[in-house]
């Protein structure tokens, strides 16, 4: 089995018990700070009426519905079927794509978006993978943001290390 196709099915499982594992994690790792993050990347995006949102890794969609709340479209992209079927069912005026995001985006011919978000995803790749997805996301229509974050522990630290970045201004 693949490294990626061990991730899916990781996270497949955990997709019903997902909200349940990040209401009860309080201050433990990786929990710690999980409202304060997904605060911060909404207000960093800017997050207003019609914002055109797209989210990398949705998960069940907790992000996301920040932004449905704010008046935004949102669009989001998950590898996981069973993570977006929760998001569905909290999300149903969000576009749900399932989609491996290293690979050619299926959200092409779609929209140009506002703003991209990313938070508790971005983690998952190498410093390479990561290059490579963001050099491979959806043209900004003029000045537009990326936003995203997350607190994670970093084991060359040896130390929970708390993480909230502003991924940059980026324009088209």
């Amino acid at each position: 089995m693949t490294q990626q196709a061990k991730r899916v099915t990781l996270f497949d499982a955990w997709a019903a018990r997902y909200d349940t594992a990040v209401a009860a994690g309080g201050d433990d790792f990786p929990f710690a700070g999980y409202d304060e993050v997904l605060a911060t990347a909404v207000r960093t995006a800017g997050a207003r009426p019609s914002l055109r949102v797209l989210e990398l890794g949705i998960g069940t969609g907790n992000l996301a519905e920040r932004f449905v709340a704010a008046g935004c479209q949102v669009w989001g992209l998950d590898f996981s079927a069973a993570m977006l079927a929760q998001a569905r069912v909290r999300l149903p005026q969000a576009h749900l794509v399932q989609a491996d995001l290293l690979a050619a985006w299926p959200l092409a011919a779609r929209p140009l978006f506002d703003s991209i978000v990313a938070a508790y995803v971005l983690h998952e790749f190498d410093l390479t993978d990561k290059i490579r997805l963001l050099q491979g996301s959806p043209r900004f229509p003029g000045a537009g943001r990326l936003s995203g974050g997350c607190r994670h522990h970093l084991p060359h630290h040896g130390r929970a290390c708390r993480r909230r970045r502003t991924l940059g201004n980026m324009v088209g």
